[in-house]
């Protein structure tokens, strides 16, 4: 299983499955991810990473 990690806005570092997401929103340079019911806001320097990421993941 392939892990994706990301800091969220307080600089806490998440490492997250990402089939486990359940929405992904991006306003004014801040992207908003649902995980299971919880809200996570990325920092604007990881928000490329995880789109990056998240766009390359293999769903199988």
């Amino acid at each position: 299983m392939e892990f994706m990690e990301f800091k969220d806005k307080d600089g806490q570092m998440h490492y997250i499955n990402p089939g486990h997401i359940s929405a992904l929103t991006t306003k004014d340079g801040r992207c908003k991810i649902n995980l299971m019911g919880h809200d996570y806001i990325v920092t604007a320097e990881t928000l490329e990473e995880v789109k990056l990421h998240l766009m390359s993941f293999k769903h199988w």
